[in-house]
Formats: C-alpha cells, structure tokens, sequence
C-alpha cells in the first residue's frame, strides 16, 4: 500500500515517489516545500504572504520545468507534450493565484481548507 502525499495536513516526500535522478528528485522536495507554504498561507488567510509564496512557488516551477526540458533533450526524449501539460499546469496555478489574491484573504472556508 503507497503511503499518502499527506501528513498530517502537509505534503511530504517518499522516495517512492523518486525518478532516481538526484536533479530532479531535489527539485521536487523544494516544489513540495513551496506548495505546503502556499498552503498554509491559503489557510491562514494572509494575502500578502500568499502573493510571495506563490511568486517563490513559479519561479522554481519555471527552473524545475528549464531542468526537466534538459533532462529530455541529453535522453533524446520527445519533449512536447510535457510541455503542453507543463503550461496546462501553470495556467492553472495563475488561475488560483488571481482568483485567491482578488478574495484579499477573504475566501471561503471551503477554498482555505486544503486536504
């Protein structure tokens, strides 16, 4: 049985979850680290700080997605559709993020609280 992503309310690495290139599994305990902020910032209700955690949270996105292109390119793997979804992904998270910063702090028990 796979243990779950969450614990306790935060989102926790296993190595499970691993591609065994160091790199790569690096960068997503730093991804992991940056969405349990948002998180917790979502939850707390502070605008301010979740402007900044996620600003932190796409720039290592974009860093993460620079390093995952190279990766594909040294493998002779065919990049284009991770792109697509990479950019399926971010569109999705600018979606959250203007949705949440226009609440000003404001939202809904339901859209704070994150399982």
């Amino acid at each position: 049985m796979m243990k779950s992503m969450w614990d306790k309310k935060k989102l926790i690495w296993a190595e499970q979850f691993g591609n065994g290139a160091a790199v790569i599994d690096s960068e997503h305990n730093v991804l992991i680290s940056l969405v349990n902020n948002v998180k917790h910032t979502i939850e707390a209700r502070d605008s301010d700080a979740l402007s900044r955690a996620f600003e932190e949270l796409e720039t290592w996105l974009d860093v993460h997605y620079a390093t995952e292109k190279i990766n594909a390119r040294a493998a002779n793997i065919d990049f284009s559709s991770r792109k697509l979804e990479q950019q399926f992904e971010l569109n999705g998270l600018f979606f959250l993020r203007g949705q949440l910063i226009a609440k000003n702090g404001k939202w809904s028990d339901s859209e704070a609280k994150i399982d």
